[in-house]
C-alpha cells in the first residue's frame, strides 16, 4: 500500500502544478493555418480578436481516476475520464496545425507549438506521462491522446481515422468565430 500512496500523491501534485500552469494562460489568437504565421500576422489577428473570445482549440489534462476538482468527461459510451477544468493549452500556444502521414500511411494532425507552448508541452510530458489530453475544437472533442514522455521540437502528432477526418477538423479550425 505504501507504493500506491506516493504514486497517487505524485499524480495529484502533477495535476495541481498543471492547473497552476493553466491558470497563467491568457486567451490568444486563432493560429490554424497550414503555414506558420508571421509575427505581424499574429499581432494583427490578436488586435482583431477580443480577449473575451472563447478559445477555438483547447487541450485539457485528464486522468482515468476521479479526484477532487476534476470534471468527469464521457469520452465514449463506455468510458469516462476526469479532466482539469481549465485548459493546459489553447491556440495561443500553437504555431500551426498540419496534416501529416507516417510511412505506414496513418494520418495525423500535427500540432506544432510555439516556443512558449513547446516549453509547457515539455513540462506536461515530464509531469503527466501516461495521462491524457482531451483536445477540443470549438467545444467538440476531436481526440484523446495519451501523453508520451517527450515531444521533440514541440510537435504533438495526434492520429486521426483518415485524411478526410483531418481535413474536416482543419476546416472546423478555420471557421470564422460567430
Amino acid at each position: 500500500m505504501t507504493t500506491i500512496i506516493p504514486r497517487t500523491l505524485l499524480r495529484y501534485l502533477a495535476v495541481a502544478s498543471l492547473m497552476t500552469l493553466a491558470a497563467c494562460q491568457q486567451p490568444g489568437t486563432k493560429r490554424t493555418a497550414t503555414q506558420p504565421e508571421t509575427p505581424q500576422q499574429a499581432a494583427a489577428a490578436q488586435q482583431q480578436t477580443p480577449n473575451t473570445a472563447a478559445p477555438v482549440v483547447t487541450f485539457h489534462l485528464a486522468q482515468a481516476q476521479p479526484a477532487q476538482g476534476l470534471a468527469q468527461v464521457q469520452v465514449n459510451p463506455n468510458a469516462s475520464l476526469y479532466a482539469v477544468p481549465r485548459p493546459v493549452f489553447t491556440q495561443a500556444d500553437l504555431q500551426q496545425v498540419v496534416t501529416t502521414q507516417n510511412n505506414n500511411g496513418q494520418t495525423f494532425l500535427r500540432f506544432d507549438f510555439n516556443p512558449q507552448g513547446a516549453a509547457k508541452l515539455a513540462q506536461v510530458a515530464r509531469d503527466a506521462t501516461g495521462s491524457y489530453l482531451l483536445i477540443s475544437v470549438r467545444g467538440k472533442l476531436i481526440a484523446v491522446p495519451q501523453i508520451a514522455a517527450s515531444y521533440p521540437e514541440g510537435k504533438l502528432p495526434v492520429p486521426v481515422q483518415n485524411a478526410d477526418e483531418a481535413r474536416s477538423i482543419l476546416q472546423l479550425l478555420r471557421q470564422p468565430s460567430s
